[in-house]
This record gives structure tokens, C-alpha cells and sequence, in this order.
């Protein structure tokens, strides 16, 4: 029977775990006859679903097939026979396709722009890896050092050989996916049952057919935009660091700031920045604004480090080995942590607590939901392998 449903609407490896937003287009989805003639609980259900299906479920955009699992995503708890009878209108628009998950057609465009977004960040940071690696594998005297550099080297290349890949695929999906669409809502007109959809109706899920093909940000109705603007589109690095930096609780920030230009053009990834935040946030915790000039000489700080010091309000001190990304990677490498020179400086920051022990640590943000899972991921697995 897999063989009469589409492909999956995403590449199986986008992964959007670790995110804490998702752009919600009001117009499209509180004006679709999916809300209007959803109940309050169905619509709370739908939210958390999508959410759900966004950001913790790899690939992103997809759901399991599975009414136990779906019924706790979906905030029904237990109770299964509730889910069952909402699950049509819950699940309207979504899709089943041959891997046997449910997708859903816009959030699936959504997560490709994010996904492609996540990768140019990644491909930025990868590729600074390189350059320094290289410049070290110059400077290296001893035969030791040189072959432990270029084993290095060889991984970082490998990871950026793989980005790259993966941002060609997501390219293919992005472009392919409108035509996609129209072929299975072609088949649905003429009566063709061998699609099978989740919900009795595709074309009310979050708006109008053509709404669905459209990418995100057009609007019902009217054609696509053939250019973005670099702050509109989620696969702009600018774009991407202002929206970051605004999640942050970064105010007087656009992507076409002076400072968030120039930042970008010497090579300043959204990871620096994030870690300026970090930094800004000993003096100003949330829910404090940080304003943009505020957060500057932090970041220019964190770019020309002076030897185990930074300066702020005009005072220099010790930085601690956990409030620069190189601090972080030298402490993952102390401890021997696999990966610790690739892996996400915000998970690595992760395991070096569990190795640590205990249950407080002043890396760590207690308050931080995706932080507490990795470390409860982390421990589970250190537990198994005892």
C-alpha cells in the first residue's frame, strides 16, 4: 500500500529539535474553515500538534501514525477515545505519505525555510572550524600535533561536505513542493482514492487551496513575491540573526540594521551573538529588554578576546571557561566528550553537566525546557551504557 501514497514532503534528516519559535501566519490560519468550525479543546489540540510536529519531531513537519503517542501530543493525556473523536478536524490537512508519518503541506515549507536557515548558520561556523583549523595545522611543529590537526581537519571537512549536501536537498524540496501539492489535490478532484488523507478535507487545513501552495508570507489570493526582502526570508543570515536576537528579548533590531550588516559581512554567526545574549543576561535577566548597543561591545568582546578577560562597564574580570563557545569546546575536550568539537555549543554546555554531576550549574538554565531534556536525554543514555 505504501507504494500508492506521495514521499514524505520533507528530506527525512531536517531536524528543528532545539527550536523555540514557529512563525504563526494569523490571517491564513484563524480565517481557515478548519478554525472557524473547530471546538475551543480541538483548536488548543491542533496548536499543540503542530507545534509538535514542527519542532520535536525529526523529520520536522511530520507526525507518527500512532493514536496512543498522538493523543499525549495533542493534550488529551490518556484518554484515547477523546482523541479518537476529534482526531478528523485535529488532523485536517494533514497527509499520509509512504514512510507512514503524516505530514502537513504548509508546515512542511515552513520547516524547509528553517531547516535551510539552520544550514547556511551551520555552514558559516563550520567553514570559520576550517579556517582556523588550517591556520593551527600551519603553525603545528611536532609530527603529533600535525596528524591530531589533520584528523580534525578531516572531520570538519567531512561535516561540511554533508551540509552542503543537505542544503542541496532541501533546495529540491523547497522548489518541488507547490508542484506537489497541485498533483495530489488534482487527483482528490477527480475522485482518485488512492491518496489517502488523514481528515476528510486538504484544502481547509490553514487556509485556501492556493494559500497552501503559496510559500510562507504570501497572501490568499494574490501571486507569490518573486523576490524577499533579506528580512523576510528565513534563508538570510541577517534576517535569521535580527529574528534570533528579537526572540532574545533584543529590541531595536532588523535585518538591515547597520550593525547586524556589518556583523555579517566580518563573519559574526547567530551562535556569537546568541552568546553575547547569554553574557548580557548576568546583568539584565529576563523578561528585560537588551538594547542593540547594549549587546555590541559584548559581541566585540567575544570576536578580539583579551587573555582570560572581558570587559564590562568599563571593569575588566575572569571569564569563565563556560561563557565563551572556545571555553565551552576546550572543556567538552577536557572531559572527553565526543563531538566537542562539532556539536551544538548549547548541548555541549548539556553533557559537560551530567559529566560534571548534580543538579545545579551556572552554564545551564534551569528554566530552559530544551536544555532540561537534552540533560535528562543525557543522563538516560550514560545510565543505559552503565
Amino acid at each position: 500500500m505504501n507504494g500508492e501514497l506521495p514521499d514524505p514532503l520533507v528530506p527525512r534528516e531536517v531536524d528543528l529539535r532545539g527550536y523555540e519559535f514557529m512563525h504563526l501566519y494569523g490571517d491564513r490560519l484563524f480565517k481557515s474553515e478548519t478554525w472557524i468550525s473547530a471546538k475551543p479543546e480541538q483548536k488548543v489540540a491542533m496548536l499543540q500538534l503542530w507545534w509538535h510536529a514542527f519542532a520535536k519531531e525529526v523529520p520536522a513537519a511530520s507526525l507518527p501514525d500512532n493514536d496512543q503517542l498522538l493523543t499525549n501530543y495533542a493534550g488529551f493525556g490518556v484518554a484515547v477515545s477523546a482523541w479518537k473523536k476529534a482526531r478528523a478536524q485535529v488532523l485536517r490537512g494533514f497527509v499520509q505519505c509512504s514512510d507512514g508519518r503524516l505530514y502537513h503541506p504548509f508546515l512542511a515549507e515552513l520547516a524547509i525555510c528553517a531547516w535551510k536557515a539552520r544550514l547556511a548558520d551551520r555552514l558559516r561556523g563550520v567553514k570559520a572550524r576550517i579556517g582556523a583549523t588550517q591556520k593551527r595545522l600551519r603553525d603545528a611543529t611536532s609530527e603529533r600535533d600535525k596528524a591530531h590537526i589533520s584528523g580534525l581537519l578531516q572531520t570538519q571537512e567531512q561535516e561540511l561536505s554533508q551540509i552542503a549536501e543537505w542544503s542541496v536537498t532541501a533546495d529540491k524540496y523547497h522548489l518541488s513542493q507547490g508542484q506537489k501539492g497541485k498533483e495530489r489535490k488534482g487527483e482528490e478532484r477527480v475522485g482518485d482514492s488512492s491518496s489517502k488523507t488523514v481528515a476528510a478535507s486538504n484544502n481547509a487545513s490553514t487556509g485556501s487551496e492556493a494559500a497552501e501552495r503559496a510559500p510562507p508570507g504570501a497572501e490568499p489570493g494574490k501571486p507569490p513575491q518573486t523576490s524577499e526582502t533579506p528580512e523576510a526570508s528565513a534563508g538570510t543570515l541577517r534576517g535569521a540573526m535580527a529574528k534570533a536576537l528579537r526572540d532574545d528579548g533584543v529590541v531595536g533590531v532588523t535585518g538591515s540594521h547597520p550593525t547586524i550588516t556589518a556583523w555579517v559581512a566580518e563573519g559574526v554567526t547567530v551562535q556569537l551573538v546568541r552568546e553575547a545574549v547569554d553574557l548580557a543576561r548576568d546583568r539584565k535577566p529576563k523578561p528585560e529588554q537588551i538594547p542593540l548597543a547594549y549587546l555590541a561591545p559584548i559581541v566585540e568582546q567575544l570576536r578580539n578576546p583579551q587573555p582570560n578577560q572581558k570587559r564590562g562597564n568599563g571593569a575588566a574580570h575572569v571569564v569563565d571557561w563556560w561563557q565563551t563557545e572556545q571555553g565551552v569546546r576546550e572543556k567538552g575536550r577536557e572531559l572527553g566528550i565526543e563531538g566537542y568539537e562539532t556539536e551544538d555549543v548549547r548541548w555541549l554546555k548539556c553533557a559537560i553537566a551530567v559529566k560534571a554531576g548534580g543538579d545545579h550549574w551556572p552554564w545551564v538554565d534551569p528554566k530552559n525546557a530544551t536544555q532540561q531534556r537534552w540533560i535528562d536525554d543525557l543522563r538516560r543514555e550514560s545510565e543505559r551504557a552503565a
